[in-house]
């Protein structure tokens, strides 16, 4: 007789160990990655959020920022606490794939929401603020419930997800697309629920046309610039040194997909998930060590969602397999993967806990610069080893006055030429102005 504790067991400690990983880097103020620096400042010093580029969906947890600067007096732990709170975006989608994902034919499924939130994301993870990158995690969230028999209650939690997406960032149009496809997919194999997958499948369709419009009609000149071939183009070279660890996602993908189908055996596809996984983490070491290396990460975010698609092929063909096999053991499938799964978990947690450390050391160091600089406005001219780090942005300059706290000795500019008086130049006719609010200028 099977222990049904033991199949939960392994779910609940691969989320456990996702969760302890998202709070490491939440204590090493991974929020404060590029834009987030932004985000903090702006939430603290106008007690509102502040929302970027019609992102609405962010207006939730910006908001915990703004409310809480009424009663913390210290800026590092509100930007934890930011941290804490996105970290409900992966971690919410992981817990509610695997809660859709029950039945015979679907429990095995659970292996690829894992792949995909935790592994697949892993090379843009440390910017948690990109919109792209919880994106993708909540997309999976979706497709989990995609992927069974359509009910009510699923109905809802599909309009709610969609709603959050759909004002989370335009790429959400592919999203739509895609879960589109799926179910228009799924309405050709399955004739019990034809006509509903068939109907959902034309809604979605629907709604990425609407949210390929809206995403036209409301860019603004930035993000226009942002999306042409040139600059897409520089951005995946840039993007490269992060790009690499997919491939061994991949593989780890691959092996599994082998293994549940009956091409390999289950004990080669174990040997082959662990070897996946060590090359995976060792590989990925020294890149997440390395501030000069993974700062790569910043455009990796454009190709988040690209880079999932195949691990949803993955899935889905290994959902077509279940629900063409006629003769069905529960456990057939199950064997190993909750193995894969915890230890796809812990690559996450060295990989992740790892370039989160770096980045605190990056932060600890640039504390330490301005709090030596004598000089109301230091520049890269006096903090050289910026313009080498994640720093090199133009967030830098909140990112100064956060790590500071309240009182903000000396801030930061990347450019002199940028400094008029108390004014820094941030983008192309947008100036910093130091201004008296919730931070306090000497």
């Amino acid at each position: 007789m099977v222990n049904p504790l033991r199949p939960r067991a392994w779910l609940v400690l691969t989320v456990i160990l996702a969760a302890v990983t998202y709070i490491v880097a939440a204590f090493c103020l991974a929020p404060l990655t590029w834009d987030g620096a932004g985000y903090v400042f702006n939430s603290i010093q106008r007690g509102r959020p502040a929302i970027p580029n019609g992102r609405y969906s962010d207006y939730p947890f910006l908001a915990v920022v703004s409310v809480g600067s009424l009663v913390v007096n210290d800026a590092r732990w509100l930007a934890t606490i930011y941290g804490l709170v996105l970290a409900v975006l992966p971690l919410g989608s992981l817990v509610l794939s695997f809660c859709f994902l029950s039945g015979p034919r679907l429990r095995s499924l659970r292996i690829w929401p894992v792949l995909g939130i935790l592994l697949g994301v892993l090379p843009g993870q440390i910017f948690l603020v990109a919109e792209a990158v919880p994106l993708v995690q909540v997309a999976w969230g979706v497709w989990a419930i995609a992927a069974g028999e359509i009910s009510g209650p699923r109905l809802v939690w599909l309009g709610v997800l969609n709603a959050f997406l759909f004002f989370l960032h335009p790429t959400a149009a592919l999203v739509y697309a895609v879960t589109g496809g799926l179910f228009l997919a799924k309405a050709a194999v399955t004739n019990p629920q034809r006509a509903p997958n068939a109907w959902l499948a034309l809604v979605f369709f629907g709604l990425a046309a609407i949210r390929l419009w809206y995403a036209l009609a409301t860019a603004n000149s930035y993000e226009r610039g942002e999306e042409t071939l040139a600059q897409n183009f520089v951005a995946f070279r840039d993007a490269l040194p992060s790009i690499r660890v997919l491939p061994f996602v991949y593989f780890l993908g691959l092996s599994v997909l082998g293994g549940v189908t009956g091409w390999i055996p289950k004990r080669i596809m174990m040997w082959l998930a662990g070897l996946s996984l060590g090359v995976l983490v060792v590989d990925a070491a020294g890149w997440a060590t390395n501030p000069e290396v993974w700062v790569s990460a910043f455009s990796f975010r454009r190709f988040a969602l690209v880079g999932t698609l195949p691990l949803l092929a993955m899935g889905a063909f290994h959902w077509q397999y279940e629900n063409a096999t006629r003769t069905h053991d529960p456990q057939s499938n199950n064997s190993g993967l909750g193995f894969i799964m915890l230890g796809s978990a812990a690559a996450f947690l060295l990989v992740f806990a790892t370039q989160a450390f770096s980045w605190r050391q990056e932060l600890t160091r640039f504390q330490a610069d301005l709090s030596r600089c004598n000089k109301p406005v230091a520049t890269t001219d006096d903090l050289p080893w910026i313009s080498r780090s994640p720093l090199n942005h133009w967030a830098s300059t909140q990112l100064s006055c956060v790590v500071q706290g309240k009182r903000v000795k000396t801030l930061f500019a990347l450019d002199a030429e940028g400094v008029e008086g108390d004014k820094i130049l941030l983008f192309p006719g947008i100036w910093f102005r130091k201004t008296n609010r919730w931070f306090e200028f000497e």
